[in-house]
Formats: C-alpha cells, structure tokens, sequence
C-alpha cells in the first residue's frame, strides 16, 4: 500500500511540473536566446520526480557489456544485472557471465603476478548493492585468473574470499556503482544537477539543457543533455565536463524506449567514464520491486553468520586520522 500512494504522488507531481514546463517552454520559445528562471526549475525537478518514480518501484534485468576490470587493456566481459526498489531501499546484483580470455601482460598496471612469473588479473565476478536509509553497502566476489608467458591458463580459476564496502547512506562511490546503468538509459540526471542555465528547445521534441553539477564526487563542472519531452523526458545524450578541464570526463547516448514500467526507459544505451565504457540492454522491465531479490541481497550484505571465511569488512562510516576505513576479517 506504501508503495502505491508514494507513485500516486510522484504522479501528481510529474503532472504539475509536466503542465509549469509546458508553460514556461511557451514562453521561452517567443524569446530570440535560450533562456533558464523557472523552466530550468521545473525541468530540474521533473527529472528528479521521474527517477525517483522508477526506483522506488520497478525491477529490471539488463545485459551489460564493460571491462572487466578497471581498464579496456584487461580485456571486456558480459554480466547480468538486475536492479529493483522500493520506497526503502534499492538493490542490485551483478553477476559476471563471461569474459574475453586473459593474456600474459609485461605491464604491472594490469595485473600482478606469482612466484612463478605467472600473470594474475583478479576482477569481480559478482556484485551485490544494498542503499537502504541507515547505510549503503556493497560486496564484490572476487576471482582470481592466472595465465603463463604463452597465455596458457597456468592454474584453476581462484575464487578470493568476498570484500564488503560499509558507506553512509548517498555516499558518491556506491552511488556510481549503482546508478552507471540507468545513467545508460535515459535516467538518474535528476540528482547530479545542481542549477540548470539555459534551455533551448529544439526538433523533435528535445530540449536541449545546460546546467551547473557534478558526477558521483565533490567537484562541480557543467552537463549538458538533450532531454526527450515526447518520452518522458529520458535523456538521450549527456556529456559533463568538470570545471577546468578541456573535454567531457562523461559522455552517453540513450536509444529506444520501452514503457512497460511506471515511466519510459530507454530500451539500451551506452554511457562511457572517460575511457571505461559501459554498453547497456534491458532484457526486462516492470514496475513493482523484486522482493526476493532485494532479501537475497540483504542477506549477502548484512548476514555475518553466512559470510565465508576470510570475508573482507571495510568500514567507511569508521575512518582514523589518517582516513582509513576500520577494517575487519571474518574468522571460523
């Protein structure tokens, strides 16, 4: 019940802003330069009641094409990732299907290596995301690959004990884990923008929005998007560069649509973090939360009694002097 009167208000609220736009894009477009005031407020605002519209009630499966680790030079992998939310929380959980085959590198920025010269590139194999209100958490099940100087597997794949990131809740980190899919398909704008400066309506039905913001960190720079009015104002294109420098650190194109949730999404997209690129496909979308899958993660974030041996807990709430997060191991 929680849930369907906190859509019925985002509802209203989508309607309002919707009908100030309208307006406001009337006026604008009489005017001979792009102009910002209240459009740019409304606008700003539309984007956070649709993102907020979908993750408080929706799941989603996607396809996801992206390095393996954390550079292309590593090779790209396939995963699985399915999102869902509530009015409580938001989950995910990435599961890594399949990888490009791992080569011998002379480069020690990719990779490590044994006793016996052996190259080792561990990357995560699964990902587990828990944002609830008292703490945002994430865990990475971790596998190790080790090939020869002749890229010939040099032992059995090694999976590492997992590791547990414990953040405060909205921290930037694991919010980029989070939103870098949706960010892929037209959404999660609403909460980089600070200020919108300028709107300039275009063909097509898109405006196009420059604004003040920044991307899951402390720095400022400027967006700049093409919003799709005729779809729920997904957002096609978007590129931020952040204050100071010459080129965009970010950039994404959104295709398609599909409208089987509470608010349209882009059917795939891809999005690129400077040169770390993210190629993204829904495989399914509806609105209303996954309940088994959010308890499944809660339990791999939360249980300690079913954490294997070894476990990793790193504590970013807890930080010394020195910032460092209060570690701990899990022991049987």
């Amino acid at each position: 019940m929680k849930n369907h009167v906190v859509n019925l208000v985002s509802v209203c609220k989508l309607l309002m802003f919707a009908l100030l736009i309208l307006g406001s894009m009337n006026w604008v477009a009489a005017q001979s330069t792009p102009q910002a005031g209240d459009v740019g407020t409304n606008l700003r605002e539309l984007l956070q009641v649709y993102d907020e519209s979908l993750v408080t009630d929706y799941h989603l499966k996607l396809q996801v094409r992206m390095p393996t680790q954390m550079v292309v030079e590593q090779g790209m992998s396939t995963s699985t990732v399915e999102m869902s939310g509530d009015a409580e929380q938001q989950t995910l959980k990435l599961v890594r299907n399949a990888i490009d085959p791992v080569l011998f590198e002379q480069d020690t920025k990719l990779g490590g290596y044994d006793q016996a010269g052996n190259f080792l590139l561990g990357y995560d194999a699964g990902m587990s995301i828990s944002l609830t209100g008292e703490a945002w958490k994430v865990r990475c099940d971790q596998r190790v690959v080790s090939v020869d100087s002749h890229n010939a597997p040099a032992r059995p794949v090694l999976d590492a004990a997992p590791r547990i990131d414990i953040y405060e809740a909205n921290n930037h980190d694991a919010a980029n884990l989070y939103y870098r899919y949706l960010l892929a398909l037209g959404r999660g704008y609403g909460q980089l923008i600070t200020q919108i400066t300028s709107v300039e309506e275009v063909e097509g039905g898109i405006l196009r929005v420059t604004a003040n913001g920044s991307l899951f960190s402390r720095y400022g720079g400027e967006w700049i998007l093409s919003v799709d009015t005729q779809h729920d104002y997904l957002v096609r294109e978007a590129s931020f560069r952040r204050a100071g420098e010459a080129v965009p650190g970010f950039t994404a194109h959104s295709q398609g649509t599909t409208q089987s949730g509470a608010v349209a999404l882009a059917a795939f997209g891809d999005a690129a973090f400077s040169d770390y690129p993210i190629n993204v496909r829904v495989l399914d979308y509806a609105a209303g939360p996954n309940k088994e899958l959010i308890k499944i993660v809660a339990r791999q974030v939360n249980d300690t009694t079913d954490f294997p041996k070894g476990t990793q807990l790193m504590d970013f709430t807890r930080v010394n002097g020195d910032g460092i997060p209060r570690m701990t191991h899990v022991e049987r």
